[in-house]
Parts: structure tokens; C-alpha cells; sequence
């Protein structure tokens, strides 16, 4: 107005009715609102099912004198929000014990509880059985075992009962130990109902469900944490993750897991070795695109993009819809420039095949791994792997079919002719895994993975470079395997 009109400040502002010192007034940030931006962050990333009000909580914990106003101002200039998992609309359920008929007035009326499963970083079953109390949202008990029976479930409802009182009704669904004759006599003789929601619909008891995507968002899925922050702690900052869709990639649990842990986690796409019916006859040049989309813009759902392309053979040779993978990988490559990781079966040489196959769509061989090559010690099959120009994959730490010794001397071997620049030892770590039930019928504690790697991502540094330099590798070659290498393969040169 003052530029408009050529007239004084003083003269705009009585005209317009407004304060002088408002045209004067320049806004100051508080010293400390980037630490306190900082905390909010990171409470954000460890708690991703919070909202401002709960970080706020959070942060008068910690020490901080703030009211919740400057949280919630703060929290809608950074973007931050509660992450929430986009589910297809679907009825609550309309049956007679569904949690939306037979709703709770108050508390004590309606308890619910069901059963949640997890496993450990060591493949070990676990069974929760969580109670809560529909009305309060409360979780009244939480019980933790590897198995838990219709008797232990009639022990944590006493618990409850003698502390809380007996509840009006408590609602479940039906499972074999919420029918069982044991529990429904018992309940009877408390004089607590039983409503049981409809067969195959867990959202008519969504109020535990609900309870139960938080406590896996919030604590389950942290386990995974666990290991690689200690991974992180002793030197290793970044990872290859090399699960393919087919194996069930979760790209969003991996951003996760590597904002909380401090692990830089590559994501691969590609494909592994198993082609479902529905994608045969598919043309490279199809999946390829598909591959591509990943790389450029970003897993289906998220933002998040890959790092590395995959493709596979295993002891069936390269089959017709393997090749096709195979090809639509060497396409994508061609198009993004992002190295290969190339899973194979060393027994069988099956390398030649799929090299062959690069080669033909015009792949750089030098941004190609062919990996679990530490599956055998023909020192000959290996060297031609490398005179190809491919870098060699020697993953399969600590292994089955090889000694963990035999697969430091066959690394040895390759050192001493020359190849320590194209060479990336690793370990396949597998952090969860299906268990195998014994031949007695019984369920083993931990899985065949565990017991064999009790070191999980820290074996390398703890069992291999100390055998390596027992044979005599120098600490510069030791940098260049696992360091340079690697850093290399990725960039190109």
C-alpha cells in the first residue's frame, strides 16, 4: 500500500486502523527449538503411532518444559502425522456379538482378548495372549509364552478378576482355546457371558485387533531394531537387503528399521526363483518396465526406491521363465545403470548360463555379482567367474555345504592369484524364519539358521576377518574386501 500510493507508514496505518509495530515486529526462535525439533524426530521415528499429544507426553518425560500448543504448532510445521496403514473399506460386522452391537457402557462391561504371533530374531515361536477392556481401551494383561493352553488363559482371567472384578461379558473369537469346555464352564460358574463374533471376522472384535496393530507397529517390529543397532554399534552402516516381492519385500518396515537402527538398508528389486502361473508368458520387456518403476519411482504404495537389481537360477539350471527374469533384469540395468546381484548355484556352474544371458543384453559385467560362489571351492569355476569382469559374491557365511574354514581358504586362494579387488565376502543372516517341526512332532526352539549363526550380523567381523588374519591377510587387503569392494561394485568404477 505504501509503495502503491507513495505515502508514509504512519499515514497507512491510520487509514487502515491497524498498529504501527505491526509493520515493525520481526518473529525470533527460540535457541532451543532446533534441539527440540531434533527430539521430536527422533521420539516420531521410535513411536510412529503417535500423535503430537502423546510426543508431547514423551517430552515433558525427558525434561522439557513446553506446553502442548508450541508441540502441535511444531508437529504441523514439520509434516509430521501418524502413520497409518491404508485398508480396504469393509463392514464391522452386523452380527448379534459383533463390538458394534453390543457395544461397552462403561467400564468392566465388555472385556475381549485374542491371541497374537510372533517369532524372535532366532526363529523361536511366541504366543501373546492380550486382554483388554473395551470401554477404557485399557490392556488389562498381556501374557508371553511359546504356548499358551486353555488352562494358562483361565490363570491370567483369575489374575484379573481378583484385582478388577469379574466383567459383564467378554468377547473373543473362535479359537480353540477361547471354546474350550475348560474356559466356557469356568465363565459360566463367574456368571461372565460369552460373545463369540462371527467365524472369519476379526473385525467384529476390532477393538483388540486394533490393540494389536499398535503393539506390533510399536513393539513387535522393533526387535528387528535390536540387532542391527548393535550391528551399527560395532562398525557395519550399511546392509543389502535383497528380498524380491516374490519373497515378500516390506519396504516401508525396512525404512523403519534403518531410521531407528542408524543401518543404511538397500533395497533390491528383480525376482527370485519362483514364477507363478499367472506370470508365464509375461515378455522381458514387461517385467523389466515394472523393475524400472521400482528403481525410478518407487516401490507400489511408498517413495522408497531400489538400490540393486536381482535375478536367480538355483540346481534346476536357468529354466524358460527364469531366463525371462533374467533378461528383463539385464534390461533394467541397461536402462538405470544399477549393478546386478545374481543369486546361483556354483555346483552346477549355472554362472556360464546366466552370464551368457547378460552378455547378450549388452549388461557391464563389472556391475555384476554372482553370488553364494563361496558354495565351492573349484578355485578354476571361480577364477573364470572373475575373468568375466564380474565381482564375486562369497555370501554363504557360515553355510552348510562348506566348512566356514574351507570358505576363508578358498577366499585365500583368490587373494593370493590377484582377485582382492573383486572380491565381496558377506554372510546370507536371515532374520526370521518359518520353523521345521522335528521327526518326533515336536517344535524346535530356534531355527537351523540360529543355531548355526549365534552372531547374526556380526559374524563376519567376529569369526571370519579373525581367521583371515590368522592366515596372514594383511589389514589393508581386510579394508578393501569389505570397504572398497563393495563401495565399487555400487558406484561403477
Amino acid at each position: 500500500m505504501r509503495r502503491l500510493l507513495d505515502v508514509s507508514e504512519r499515514r497507512v496505518c491510520r487509514a487502515l486502523g491497524i498498529p504501527r509495530m505491526t509493520q515493525r515486529y520481526a518473529a525470533k526462535r527460540p535457541d532451543d527449538e532446533e534441539r527440540l525439533v531434533g527430539d521430536m524426530w527422533r521420539l516420531a521415528a521410535r513411536h510412529p503411532r503417535y500423535g503430537y499429544r502423546r510426543i508431547w507426553a514423551l517430552l515433558r518425560r525427558e525434561g522439557w518444559s513446553i506446553n502442548r500448543k508450541r508441540v502441535y504448532r511444531l508437529w504441523r510445521r514439520e509434516g509430521l502425522k501418524v502413520t497409518r496403514r491404508r485398508a480396504p473399506k469393509r463392514s464391522r460386522g452386523s452380527s448379534e456379538n459383533s463390538c458394534t452391537v453390543r457395544k461397552a457402557e462403561h467400564p468392566n462391561h465388555v472385556w475381549t482378548w485374542d491371541f497374537i504371533h510372533d517369532r524372535t530374531l532366532g526363529g523361536r515361536p511366541l504366543k501373546l495372549l492380550s486382554l483388554v477392556d473395551e470401554y477404557t481401551r485399557e490392556c488389562l494383561a498381556l501374557e508371553v509364552s511359546d504356548s499358551i493352553t486353555a488352562q494358562d488363559a483361565i490363570a491370567v482371567l483369575h489374575r484379573q478378576f481378583l484385582l478388577r472384578g469379574s466383567p459383564g461379558c467378554i468377547r473373543s473369537d473362535n479359537g480353540p482355546e477361547f471354546i474350550a469346555k475348560a474356559i466356557q464352564g469356568w465363565l459360566t460358574v463367574a456368571s461372565v457371558e460369552t460373545l463369540y463374533v462371527a467365524p472369519g471376522s476379526p473385525w467384529e472384535n476390532g477393538y483388540v485387533e486394533a490393540f494389536h496393530s499398535r503393539l506390533r507397529d510399536e513393539f513387535l517390529n522393533m526387535e528387528a531394531f535390536a540387532s542391527l543397532k548393535e550391528a551399527r554399534s560395532e562398525g557395519i552402516d550399511t546392509m543389502v537387503d535383497a528380498t524380491t516381492f516374490d519373497l515378500g519385500r516390506k519396504a516401508e518396515l525396512l525404512s523403519r528399521v534403518s531410521k531407528e537402527s542408524g543401518v543404511n538398508i538397500i533395497n533390491a528389486t528383480g525376482w527370485w526363483l519362483d514364477v507363478p502361473r499367472f506370470l508365464q508368458g509375461v515378455s522381458p520387456n514387461q517385467m523389466a518396465k515394472e523393475f524400472v518403476k521400482d528403481i525410478e519411482e518407487g516401490f507400489r504404495g511408498t517413495d522408497i526406491k531400489a538400490g540393486i537389481l536381482k535375478c536367480a537360477a538355483d540346481v534346476e539350471n536357468v529354466t524358460p521363465p527364469l531366463e525371462v527374469m533374467t533378461r528383463a533384469v539385464g534390461r533394467a540395468h541397461a536402462e538405470t545403470g544399477l549393478p546386478i546381484m545374481v543369486h546361483s548355484y556354483p555346483t552346477g556352474q549355472v554362472a556360464r548360463q546366466q552370464i551368457k544371458i547378460l552378455k547378450e543384453e549388452g549388461v557391464d559385467l563389472t556391475r555384476v555379482k554372482i553370488d553364494h560362489s563361496n558354495d565351492t571351492t573349484d578355485i578354476e569355476y571361480l577364477k573364470w567367474i572373475l575373468d568375466q569382469g564380474c565381482y564375486l559374491g562369497l555370501d554363504r557365511y557360515p553355510g552348510r555345504l562348506v566348512s566356514p574354514h574351507m570358505r576363508s581358504v578358498t577366499l585365500k586362494k583368490l587373494i593370493d592369484a590377484g582377485y582382492q579387488d573383486r572380491l565381496c565376502p558377506s554372510h546370507d543372516c536371515i532374520c526370521l524364519a518359518v520353523l521345521k517341526e522335528n521327526p518326533d512332532g515336536s517344535m524346535p526352539e530356534e531355527h537351523e539358521f540360529a543355531r548355526h549363526n549365534q552372531h547374526a550380523y556380526l559374524y563376519i567381523k567376529r569369526q571370519v576377518i579373525p581367521d583371515l588374519k590368522e592366515m596372514g591377510v594383511a589389514d589393508a587387503t581386510i579394508e578393501t574386501l569389505f570397504v572398497d569392494n563393495p563401495r565399487r561394485f555400487f558406484r561403477g568404477s
